[in-house]
């Protein structure tokens, strides 16, 4: 486990999906969550909590008061009545109660100043909270649209490249460590974001024009950043894939710090 740069470990919440384990008599429901987010979250000096709780706005407020950052991890698709729409086209795991716990959780973050990273879902899950709906499926509603699912290929293979705008943190840093305008990134969602949710600001996108990358616009080292790709996959080979976890767990430990009163 390292420390990171600026300092101590720090504990990020890290959602999971729900599941089944099988047991003798039947089966019971699970908590999913790939170590490789954990692993990411380890490398850059923080401490991963997974998180199962309720989406109760006492119990949320309680779990991110003890913890320094939020990431929201990817999974199966936002229900479309969460962002006003019914569903119209073939939709991949969508599980209510993780929508809901998820949902309340980035509200509460975001309102009282938690770093946030979310990914896949994660990005998705920002994006419905701050009021944007998705595309439910990018192939039949985006003409020309890249293949974004990544069937069959390995979790850390490049899918495409993405596009870096600069003038946000996330789009200066990510560009600083790419060594340019543009990076490769995998690929594993059939949804995303169908526009940029006000106050935010886009940083990244991809060849057909798929919104692959966000950043809340708020005080300086504040920290709110969606990416459609999977970094938790990529971190040890791409410099920018690790230098964007250093900077939201480094953004962990500023607000920790500020809270408890260490600085």
């Amino acid at each position: 486990m390292a420390a990171g740069m600026d300092g101590g470990l720090v504990p990020i919440l890290v959602t999971a999906g729900a599941g089944t384990d099988q047991v003798v008599g039947g089966s019971v429901r699970a908590l999913h969550l790939r170590f490789s987010y954990l692993e990411a979250v380890r490398a850059a000096g923080g401490v991963p909590v997974a998180y199962g709780g309720g989406p109760d706005a006492a119990e949320v407020a309680c779990a991110l008061s003890a913890v320094g950052g939020l990431l929201l991890t990817g999974g199966g698709d936002v229900a479309p009545g969460r962002y006003g729409q019914t569903e119209r086209a073939p939709l991949m795991g969508v599980d209510p109660e993780r929508d809901a716990l998820e949902l309340a959780l980035a509200r509460a973050a975001l309102d009282v100043g938690v770093p946030v990273l979310g990914i896949c879902r994660g990005m998705q899950v920002l994006a419905v909270a701050e009021g944007a709906p998705l595309l439910q499926d990018i192939a039949s509603e985006r003409v020309g649209a890249l293949a974004h699912e990544g069937r069959g290929a390995r979790r850390e293979a490049d899918a495409h490249t993405v596009r870096l705008e600069g003038g946000c943190p996330a789009g200066d840093l990510l560009r600083r460590s790419a060594g340019g305008d543009a990076m490769a990134v995998n690929s594993f969602h059939h949804q995303a974001a169908a526009r940029v949710p006000t106050g935010w600001r886009a940083f990244a996108w991809a060849p057909d024009g798929v919104l692959e990358g966000m950043e809340r616009m708020g005080p300086e080292g504040a920290f709110a950043v969606g990416v459609q790709w999977h970094p938790e996959d990529r971190w040890r080979a791409s410099a920018a894939d690790r230098a964007l976890f250093a900077a939201f767990v480094a953004a962990a430990r500023r607000r920790l710090a500020v809270r408890t009163g260490a600085v």
